[in-house]
């Protein structure tokens, strides 16, 4: 399975190391996925999507409880 996130497609990105010399190395930075559970099923989800989704979900409950 490829380092992607399966909810938003976000993936790795080339960047450059620099040295003193500033000489540049090209490394890859990787997306910090996260296993998650949605409706049962495991999923490759990255931090920002997990954070977004609870703060979607809490403001859902609260409005939820603001119409009672």
């Amino acid at each position: 399975m490829a380092r992607t996130c399966e909810l938003c497609g976000r993936g790795s990105l080339k960047s450059m190391s620099r040295s003193h010399s500033h000489i540049g190395t090209i490394k890859k930075q990787k997306v910090n996925l996260q296993s998650l559970l949605v409706n049962g099923k495991r999923r490759q989800a990255c931090t920002n999507c997990i954070r977004t989704a609870t703060k979607r979900l809490k403001a859902t409950v609260k409005q939820q409880k603001a119409t009672k």
